[in-house]
């Protein structure tokens, strides 16, 4: 695969593994679920991205491979004492199951 920046550049090393993983993790999404989402393959990328440290656990506690979990964050919901409360949790892409839902309360 030749890949070049919009100068023209060819990618160093480490950019082009970098690509190389992506493109891996987009093929694998699709193979996974032919009906995959855009939303579904962004989810995954920006997983590779943030580095999911709890994916392996997770994977081997709830099966699937590291690359299939995503944490997700619910929307900010502010109560009527001025606390801010959100939900955390994991998500498995494909099957959309979510797990280890945690509350998270702050103002």
């Amino acid at each position: 695969m030749l890949l070049t920046d919009r100068d023209g550049r060819e990618p160093n090393k480490t950019q082009a593994a970098t690509v190389q993983q992506i493109v891996a993790i987009v093929e694998q999404t699709e193979q996974d679920n032919p009906n995959a989402t855009r939303a579904e393959i962004l989810q995954r990328v920006d997983g590779f991205f943030r580095g999911q440290p709890d994916a392996p656990r997770l994977a081997a506690q709830y099966g699937g491979s590291a690359s299939d979990w995503a944490k997700v964050t619910s929307w900010s919901y502010k109560a009527a004492d001025g606390a801010i409360v959100e939900v955390h949790a994991y998500q498995h892409i494909p099957t959309g199951k979510i797990v280890e839902f945690k509350s998270i309360w702050g103002r």
